[in-house]
């Protein structure tokens, strides 16, 4: 019988006859297809996202070991506590990736990645993937525009798809459905990159996810973020709740598979020009020494190999020579001037008929774009924006940023537009319905330039608020190095004026954000290398220790305050009287113009200028009077603490108990500090860290070490003295708004939540001669001077020595004794000076327990390697190194407690066990 057609059904009826779940079904194929389709538009170049693609390759994810990976019987474990700060060495691709985290139970990701890693094009590749398939997930993305109400929005994007009108459900019975089934993974792109209402939205998103989880319905979410923005949550968020994954960079591999490929297709349109790429491309990776990166950490960069692809494409074109490059930074500068070189208005698509703009002009249209970054990130936080609000409010400032008329940015703009006809390097899109740079780094290194070239004091005014917020991080570090990124003819980026102003902001007192420690430290290491800036480092540090210095002359009915009495015992005793009297100094030249500004005085005054008058004029009278040396003096005597806030680790200083005869001259010396460093032989618990045979170079062989003698802080920096550097920095559970002049009950506990940075940049803060002790160092320090050749079975500096102390006795998880019987588990710290425990004998208190200490050394996996650099100076290293933490804590097992033991962190983590206490250099 032959094929009959039958009449055409509207889609209406094929899904009228369809069950309710295969019109459910239909709605997710539809929504699935629009997102394979946006992805394939990427790839085919035809959507906007599409240059993203530029440096694309198959990503590698790195799996974090969380404790939440730990079998509930272990918890407590070693395992778990190595967990904590240790990655498990597992790579996977998307593909694995996908396998393994979308058949399980694993609600909720986290994908971090460094700034131009690829974790915008790995959210939309994500999207597509979990698209496929005969059952696809309905993936919602979204990126910069979070809702404030996810529900809401899931039933809102529901009811627009095609297919959903004849469904016969309502939207929002479409979405409990898929939520009740897993069906939904929402991707949450660039965490790092949303605005104010971040914190808001999630904290609205994790109420929404537990009111689901109790209505039996379950959503998965991804976010994708830069690390920095991960170091702190928002309340209602528990970060161990998350798997967390980490978007490897480009290693050679991928370096070579993405530059061979542009060199075959250059192959195939220039004939024997392959050979030359390759020859161009070993001249371009020549980074010298003063890059603060590595050339090849450079490299690893989709964004960076994208602008040395550009640079190299227009070498080859203009057959004209191609510089090398030493930072990040070059790399941009480069890219951005050569696109704005070119004029299009006047000359055709034939590069040799293409016009060059003038230097001036290309000049001001950097300054111009700089402008606009600084807008961009100072009012919306991200790259771009798409509100007409925004959009007219950032040429306004910016204008008037660039000190031209409307008229002349008017030009601007055409200019900039014309520019987007060769390339996008500098923005994407400048109109009336969108102002964007093509990434977040573009915009962030334009903002760099601008703070070290263009920026004046009311630009810095303006930033004073944002001081210290992280978004600002990335355009820092771009600013910092500066003065060793150069322009094609070797003139340096930038403007010492206005790079002295810069700093004096990056290390003010934030008003409303925690000290960017990481920003500050960078610029500490560049000021130190570079001996051009030797004028600029003294100005900023100067500033910055006086506002330690002014405290120490603050009074409360004429005797100094709680703050002053707290910072004083955060000095050595002898330095006291010298940095009371640069902080009478400092104080001086901050009030007495002020005084001097006040109107004049008159009988009826408001009353606010009549109380600043009386509080000038006591403060200055109190100023002058320390001018005295017997008023200073008695200045003195009441801030110096009762008990010694440093204490001399040096032979001389080891204990009666432990001297011997024939070893009399090791004990005589104040210069030298000799002590046996590592675990003894017999020690059980050498290498603990995984297979002990395999790391017990960690902690072995002990041997005779010999250091310059130092002072150490008696006890760790506490909250309340931290307060007096940085009073945003929150403890967990803390309220947002606390009164500065009230004490808080954790005041004498030691401070917590520090990376190494916060750290670093504390210790600065205080004085030059002041830093955190190096490992050996500690070591040397927390022994206390005891003749471990005698007592090599002792493992703690304190009583009773051996490997049977309990938490009498060190602050840990009592649960968890080496040898001796389970004690208290505290779960928190104890005060820097706990009744219960006692001083080892240099006079240090709880050098084992209650905190991990950070050291100021890079971490060496080899013990004999960390005694052999331990003098590497730290200007010399690199800010992402990993630091060595000692001492154990409260939290933790009392194996990790033992004086030899080594631990490993990232120099950025922060967490509720890691502390710190200071060290001072020993005078001549």
């Amino acid at each position: 019988m032959p094929f009959t057609r039958g009449p055409l059904r509207t889609l209406a009826e094929i899904i009228h006859d369809m069950t309710g779940d295969e019109r459910i079904e239909k709605i997710i194929a539809d929504h699935a297809k629009f997102n394979r389709d946006r992805w394939i538009d990427m790839l085919n170049g035809t959507s906007s996202e599409g240059h993203m693609l530029e440096t694309h390759v198959e990503p590698r994810l790195s799996v974090e070991l969380r404790p939440q990976d730990v079998e509930p019987e272990d918890e407590g474990s070693e395992e778990r506590e190595v967990a904590r700060s240790e990655f498990r060495e597992l790579q996977q691709g998307l593909g694995e990736f996908l396998e393994e985290n979308f058949t399980g139970q694993e609600d909720w990701i986290l994908i971090s990645e460094r700034a131009g890693g690829g974790k915008t094009v790995l959210s939309w590749q994500l999207c597509a993937a979990l698209s496929e398939g005969d059952e696809p997930y309905f993936v919602m993305r979204y990126e910069n525009d979070w809702p404030d109400d996810l529900r809401q929005d899931l039933v809102a994007s529901v009811a627009r798809i095609k297919s959903f009108p004849q469904s016969g459900f309502t939207a929002a019975e479409v979405v409990a459905w898929l939520l009740e089934r897993r069906r939904i993974v929402v991707i949450f792109d660039a965490l790092d990159q949303v605005d104010g209402k971040t914190a808001g939205v999630l904290k609205t998103l994790a109420s929404q996810y537990r009111e689901a989880n109790e209505a039996g319905e379950s959503l998965r979410v991804i976010v994708t973020s830069r690390p920095n923005a991960v170091q702190a949550w928002p309340d209602g968020f528990n970060r161990t709740a998350w798997r967390h994954f980490h978007l490897q960079e480009f290693d050679e591999d991928h370096q070579a598979e993405y530059l061979q490929k542009f060199a075959d297709l250059r192959e195939q349109q220039v004939t024997g020009q392959g050979a030359r790429v390759r020859e161009m491309w070993q001249a371009a990776t020549q980074f010298g020494p003063d890059s603060n990166n590595a050339h090849d950490d450079i490299l690893s960069l989709p964004n960076n190999l994208r602008s040395l692809r550009v640079i190299i494409e227009d070498s080859l074109t203009s057959r004209t020579p191609m510089r090398t490059f030493r930072t990040a930074g070059d790399l941009r500068w480069e890219t951005a001037s050569r696109n704005l070189h070119r004029d299009p208005s006047k000359g055709t698509e034939g590069e040799s008929q293409i016009k060059k703009r003038p230097p001036e002009d290309v000049s001001k249209l950097m300054r111009a774009a700089a402008c606009l970054a600084f807008e961009m990130l100072l009012r919306t936080g991200t790259y771009f924006t798409r509100s007409d609000q925004d959009i007219g409010k950032i040429h306004t400032a910016a204008a008037g940023r660039c000190g031209v008329d409307a008229e002349v940015w008017e030009k601007y703009q055409a200019m900039l537009r014309d520019s987007l006809t060769k390339g996008n390097a500098v923005l994407r899109r400048i109109n009336q319905v969108e102002l964007s740079f093509p990434s977040q780094k573009t915009m962030e290194f334009f903002v760099g330039l601008y703070l070290a070239r263009y920026a004046d004091d009311e630009a810095i005014l303006a930033l004073a608020p944002e001081i210290g917020s992280e978004k600002w991080d990335e355009s820092w570090e771009f600013a910092i190095e500066m003065p060793v990124t150069t322009d094609s003819s070797g003139n340096s980026l930038h403007d010492p004026e206005v790079y002295e102003c810069s700093l004096h902001g990056l290390f003010s007192v934030p008003e409303a954000h925690p000290r960017p420690a990481k920003p500050m430290f960078l610029a500490w290491q560049m000021l130190e290398r570079e001996e051009s800036l030797k004028k600029i480092k003294d100005a900023v540090l100067s500033e910055y220790r006086n506002q330690f210095a002014r405290i120490l002359v603050e009074e409360q009915d004429g005797q100094p305050n709680t703050r002053a009495k707290l910072a004083a015992e955060l000095i050595l005793e002898d330095d006291v009287p010298k940095l009371l009297a640069q902080g009478r100094d400092a104080q001086w030249k901050l009030s007495k113009p002020e005084w001097d500004g006040l109107p004049k005085f008159a009988d009826f005054e408001d009353r606010s200028v009549r109380e600043r008058r009386q509080r000038l004029r006591r403060q200055l009278e109190r100023l002058q009077a320390l001018e005295e040396e017997s008023a200073l003096n008695d200045w003195v005597g009441s801030l110096v603490p009762e008990d010694p806030a440093y204490a001399l680790c040096s032979d001389a200083s080891k204990p009666d108990k432990w001297r011997k005869g024939a070893d009399e001259r090791e004990y005589s010396s104040r210069e030298h500090l000799t002590f046996l460093m590592g675990a003894a032989l017999h020690d059980p618990e050498n290498g603990i860290h995984g297979d002990a045979h395999a790391n017990k170079d960690r902690e072995t062989p002990w041997q005779r070490v010999a250091i310059d003698s130092f002072y150490m802080g008696t006890g760790c920096v506490t909250w309340g003295q931290y307060r007096l550097f940085d009073r945003h920095r929150k403890a967990s559970g803390q309220p947002d708004h606390v009164d500065p002049g009230v004490p808080l009950p954790d005041d004498d506990r030691p401070m917590t939540d520090v990376s190494w940075h916060d750290a670093f940049s504390f210790a600065l803060w205080i004085g030059e001669e002041y830093r955190l002790p190096s490992e050996v160092e500690w070591e040397g320090a927390a022994w206390g001077g005891i003749d471990r050749e005698q007592h090599w079975n002792y493992v703690i500096g304190v009583a009773p020595f051996t490997d049977d102390f309990t938490s009498q006795h060190v602050n840990y998880d009592g649960n968890y004794p080496m040898s001796g019987p389970k004690s208290v588990y505290r779960e928190k710290t104890v005060p820097v000076r706990h009744p219960e425990n006692q001083a080892n004998g240099f006079g240090l208190w709880q050098m084992s327990g209650n905190v991990w200490e950070w050291c100021r050394s890079v971490f060496q996996e080899k013990l004999q390697t960390a005694i052999a650099q331990r003098d590497q100076p730290t200007k010399e290293t690199n800010v992402s190194d990993d630091r060595s933490l000692r001492g154990g804590s409260w939290y933790f097992s009392a194996r990790y407690c033992r004086c030899s033991n080594r631990l490993r962190i990232d120099a950025e983590d922060r967490d509720v066990y890691y502390g710190f206490r200071l060290s001072r250099t020993r005078s001549p």
